[in-house]
């Protein structure tokens, strides 16, 4: 399994803005965070919800690699008993 973004993770990613490469960044006044995969960065991308993981994958959707997979919860809550 990948290593799973958390909620900690995603703030830390949203705050160093975006990291595309040749990116301008004309767009940073959104407050969206946008997954691209690298295999394929211009293909669509599929989210996948496993509710008995507690994560969405998140996919590319043309060759089915996984790009992450995100943990619906904080990493304190997330972590085993």
């Amino acid at each position: 399994m990948n290593k799973l973004i958390h909620l900690e993770d995603l703030e830390a990613m949203f705050a160093r803005g975006c990291e595309k490469p040749g990116c301008k960044h004309e767009h940073d006044e959104q407050d969206a965070l946008i997954c691209n995969s690298r295999c394929h960065p211009k293909s669509p991308v599929d989210a996948y919800f496993w509710k008995h993981r507690g994560h969405v994958t998140l996919i590319c959707r043309e060759c089915n690699a996984i790009i992450c997979e995100v943990a619906i919860a904080s990493k304190e809550r997330s972590l085993p008993a």
